[in-house]
């Protein structure tokens, strides 16, 4: 077994979504999808999506390609089993920047590679989530499985599916409606799984003298406090913590979502008034400019 940290979703706070909701919430945004998916053309497949560079079809091909090996990593990792799936690279990305650039390569070669049978591939891969969640008992949740640069949880998986389909649902609805808003069952996995997005959306800056740290306080469904902290090392992220903050920003959890994940700058979120915030505004400027994304 790996002596590294596992990965952890969540640090010094709360789970929004609870365990033994996660199989209904990854079900029922899998077939929201692809009965949406369903209604759809090759025209339609074809539009630009919400993911620059991406139609519609290369989203899927993304999702099919980013969840294909978890339901295996899962199994494999219920029985103490931490060894990669057969088939999968093994190397871990040389930076954020080529991992996504890669995460593009690989989401439209599958694409190509499936061509029509690319809404069957992701249906069968819903069927096999669905199969290996209905295995999870409630001590389960903790036991680790593969990842090629750290160990995770049972738990830091299935958050892994919940925010892909949560957020590109949306990124495909933006090709058909530009007023799309997020699914309000989504926000609770959405919030809980936005720590990946956190450590990914800032890069390490030794210029950075001490830590800062950021509070979104979010309303409505999910609502609850999530810090993002800017360090030299890079940014973490907790759940209702305690420590007092540098700054606050108030806003639902569904704009919180979407900046985070990056569909929405927060300095347009900020003029339009999704977000307000009476903080220091050398702070507030910093953290925008440190945000790029990954």
């Amino acid at each position: 077994m790996s002596s590294m940290k596992p990965e952890s979703p969540v640090q010094g706070g709360e789970q929004l979504t609870a365990d033994q909701e996660r199989r209904q919430e990854i079900a029922r945004a899998a077939q929201r999808l692809e009965a949406f998916l369903q209604t759809l053309n090759p025209d339609d497949m074809a539009r630009q999506s919400a993911c620059e560079g991406w139609t519609v079809a290369d989203v899927v091909g993304h999702l099919v390609e980013r969840g294909g090996p978890i339901p295996d990593q899962i199994e494999r990792g219920l029985a103490g089993d931490l060894s990669p799936t057969p088939g999968i690279s093994t190397e871990p990305p040389v930076s954020e920047d080529q991992f996504r650039l890669d995460l593009d390569r690989s989401a439209v070669a599958l694409r190509h590679e499936l061509g029509d049978r690319l809404l069957e591939e992701l249906a069968r891969q819903n069927r096999e989530f669905d199969r290996v969640l209905s295995l999870v008992q409630p001590g389960d949740w903790e036991k680790l499985c593969y990842h090629r640069l750290r160990p995770e949880t049972v738990r830091a998986k299935t958050d892994i599916r919940i925010a892909e389909l949560a957020m590109h649902e949306w990124d495909i609805h933006w090709a058909f409606d530009k007023d799309a808003a997020l699914a309000e069952d989504s926000l609770p996995g959405l919030v809980s799984a936005s720590g990946r997005a956190v450590r990914r959306a800032f890069r390490p800056d030794p210029a950075r003298t001490r830590p800062v740290r950021y509070r979104f306080d979010l309303s409505g469904p999910a609502a609850t406090t999530v810090d993002v902290v800017l360090a030299p090392e890079g940014a973490g992220f907790e759940i209702a913590a305690s420590p007092q903050p540098d700054v606050v920003f108030n806003s639902s959890a569904a704009t919180y979502a979407m900046v985070i994940f990056g569909r929405l700058k927060l300095d347009h979120a900020i003029e339009s008034g999704r977000v307000t915030t009476g903080s220091d505004a050398q702070l507030v400027s910093a953290f925008i400019a440190a945000f790029v994304g990954g």
